[in-house]
């Protein structure tokens, strides 16, 4: 916690007040009072001991959804935690938020998925273990029945089901039989008839049909609704956290990375809902997915430079906005450095004329005139076009205009000027290293999948059939790839599009025993039958989604480069710090430790262990997950110049569009092109993996729409 949390939590433990002029106002804006927008002035946010936020203004307006962007690393989850704890100082209390992490939700073997989603309003479930304690107290029972995981008397409570946010099941029935026991009969009787009459507020009698509802929006069957949430992957755990946070419907709805581990049916569905389903809740979202800020956001926020700035529009609009405005701002410091420019020049010609035996002493009070204009000259004009005023401004308490001499004074005994123009970004690039020597002909296969079915053990698997049979996620799958491959892998969540690339690395680790694998967290799987055979010299590189949990986080990026190529010869620690640094780890990001990066650093880490093996060929699943839009971008110009084979399974449409519609130019050159082939789009679907041959992505995500139409109709119809 800072140290304006601080105060202004010692503030609140006190009893105290808070707001005013310099303590962050009260989070609503005086002038325009609404009970659901927040206003919260010189907001200063801190992070183990680094300034993320320095006196700006947080601001969300009813309605709204922001997409909050900024590079890796600059605060942006540290932000949604603090508003969610309530931990921003002036935050308005009767704000109900709700944050879905970046973290999975953690399984229980007794409590279904859709259990989960109804327990998941503390107010009905707490609502009504308090009408079960009242009815309880009324007809003499000295005991009460379980936390209800909610849905109607009717409905039976799950065994186990999660307790409400902000305590445990055994907390919340102290705290309710405490205030119980200080109740009259006529005053629990009055209360009983107000819990009942906020139960329907609340509309808990359709609670678990609302709950449904939003399951199989996401694409739950009733197999999997009812499944104990321990058994569902990492994919199917982010939707019921999505689910948890649609159903609780909160005043402000906080999505960090809310596409991580969804696929592009789940991604398309999450777009509608909150564009349609979800009314005047406010949506404050971190996202790497260019496509989903385009489709869902009205506002964008940059965080950069610890301050928040805001634009109007999706993230295109925010693109081209900034864009215009770094134009003018560059604009504006010309224009500001010619005049300064003319200003001091003739102060130098005044001070020769006033200087000597025969000076003119006018020059020397129009010399200190002009040095004291030199001093306060700036910009005349604020962003609005109107005339600069000596008032104070609210995020710097300044009333020095911008582009001053004297803005900052906050430097010592010396003034300093800041400059207008844009600030340029450090530019994000990945450069991966050339792969190692392999005598065949690039079209030449270098892994080769034949018949290959696979199954998981009868005792884990959650595709057995009625009958009691284990059926197969995976059957009679053929593909070739070369070092020229781009493959691109689609299809629903649980599918098998990762379990098919951790087959594949697991294959070619244990293939031949050949040194120089690389598969970054393979699970050691094997088909069931067929069989995947490689080259004996090829090295493959696997990209798993949840990388970081290799990683100790005790260490430092540098250690687990040397944890992991150590005894390697011809790697030494300058070796590891530049392939580091060709993934954007650089200085002292490289001796931190890991627990202190943001994800998209550590998947950065991982990266460039992966790549320090220079494989032939690339699995990545889910690259993406984690990283800001600046990696992306850095991520699609390495993946075109790389002169392996990629196979990428993905949710992000900008990725996977620029994978599909590239083409080698030297295609029909000698040995059929040195680079990358033209990309494969291959459909997870139904057991099998085939091929779409037309159309590419764009007919792929039509016939999506379609469906889940189609599914949403079905839905209606059998409402009716």
């Amino acid at each position: 916690m800072d140290d304006w949390g601080s105060a202004w939590q010692d503030a609140k433990a006190n009893g105290g007040s808070w707001g005013g002029r310099g303590k962050g106002g009260r989070g609503i804006q005086r002038n325009t009072w609404q009970p659901k927008d927040v206003y919260v002035e010189g907001v200063t946010l801190a992070y183990q001991g680094t300034e993320l936020l320095e006196r700006t203004t947080l601001r969300l307006g009813n309605g709204r959804r922001y997409g909050l962007v900024g590079a890796n690393g600059v605060g942006k989850t540290t932000l949604l935690r603090r508003i969610a704890a309530g931990a921003v100082p002036g935050w308005p209390l009767h704000m109900r938020t709700y944050l879905v992490q970046q973290e999975e939700l953690e399984g229980s073997p007794s409590v279904s998925a859709l259990q989960t989603v109804v327990a998941s309003d503390a107010r009905i479930t707490v609502l009504q273990r308090e009408a079960e304690l009242l009815e309880a107290d009324a007809e003499g029972a000295s005991a009460a029945p379980p936390l209800p995981g909610g849905g109607t008397k009717a409905s039976p409570p799950p065994p186990h089901p999660p307790a409400p946010r902000g305590g445990g099941e055994s907390f919340v029935v102290s705290q309710l039989q405490n205030e119980i026991a200080k109740l009259t009969l006529e005053e629990k009787a009055t209360r009983l008839a107000e819990v009942y009459e906020d139960l329907d507020v609340l509309d808990a009698h359709e609670a678990e049909g609302r709950a449904t509802s939003i399951l199989k929006g996401l694409g739950f069957s009733e197999s999997r609704m009812s499944c104990p949430t321990a058994e569902l992957s990492g994919g199917w755990m982010t939707r019921v956290s999505l689910a948890c946070a649609l159903f609780c419907r909160p005043d402000l709805l906080l999505l960090d990375e809310p596409t991580n581990h969804l696929d592009l049916e789940g991604v398309l569905w999450l777009s509608k809902q909150l564009t349609e389903g979800i009314g005047e809740t406010m949506v404050l979202m971190v996202s790497h997915d260019a496509a989903f800020l385009d489709a869902v956001t009205t506002d964008i926020i940059h965080f950069r430079l610890k301050q928040l700035t805001y634009y109007a529009g999706n993230y295109s609009a925010y693109m081209k906005t900034k864009s215009d405005h770094d134009v003018a701002a560059n604009r504006l410091q010309d224009n500001l450095d010619k005049q300064r420019k003319h200003i001091e020049d003739s102060v130098k010609k005044m001070t020769k004329a006033a200087s000597g035996k025969g000076g003119d002493q006018k020059k020397s009070s129009q010399v200190a005139s002009r040095n004291k204009k030199l001093g306060r000259h700036g910009l005349e004009r604020d962003v609005n076009g109107h005339r600069w005023k000596a008032q104070t401004v609210a995020n710097t308490g300044s009333s020095i205009r911008a582009g001053c001499a004297n803005e900052l004074t906050n430097r010592g005994s010396k003034t300093a000027r800041r400059s207008l123009a844009a600030h340029v970004d450090k530019e994000t690039v990945f450069k991966f290293p050339d792969v190692a020597p392999l005598s065949c002909a690039m079209d030449a296969p270098i892994v080769q999948c034949r018949g290959v079915t696979f199954s998981f053990p009868a005792s884990t698997s959650s595709t057995s059939s009625a009958s009691g049979k284990n059926q197969p996620l995976l059957e009679d799958v053929t593909m070739d790839f070369t070092r020229r491959s781009r493959v691109v892998l689609v299809g629903r969540n649980g599918s098998g599009k990762s379990t098919l690339l951790k087959l594949i690395a697991a294959a070619t680790e244990a293939g031949s025993g050949a040194p120089g694998v690389a598969t970054g967290g393979g699970d050691n799987l094997a088909p069931t039958r067929g069989s995947i055979v490689r080259n004996f010299n090829a090295r493959v590189g696997l990209f798993t989604q949840h990388h970081a949990e290799r990683l100790l986080m005790s260490d430092s990026p540098l250690q687990h480069m040397r944890r992991v190529f150590g005894s390697v010869e011809g790697i030494n620690e300058a070796e590891l710090r530049r392939q580091l640094g060709c993934c954007g780890i650089t200085g002292r990001l490289a001796l931190q430790e890991m627990r202190s990066l943001s994800g998209g650093q550590k998947s950065r880490v991982v990266l460039a262990e992966l790549m320090t093996h220079r494989p032939h060929l690339l699995l990545l699943d889910e690259p993406t997950n984690h990283f800001d839009l600046a990696s992306i971008d850095a991520l699609k110009t390495a993946l075109e110049g790389y002169r392996g084979g990629v196979v990428l399974a993905s949710h992000d449409q900008a990725l996977i569009s620029d994978m599909l519609d590239h083409d080698d130019d030297d295609a029909d050159g000698e040995d059929g092109g040195s680079g990358p082939a033209r990309g494969e789009l291959w459909e997870v679907k139904g057991h099998r993996v085939r091929r779409r041959e037309e159309g590419g992505i764009s007919l792929y995500l039509e016939e999506l729409a379609e469906l889940a139409e189609r599914r949403d109709a079905r839905r209606r119809a059998a409402a009716r």
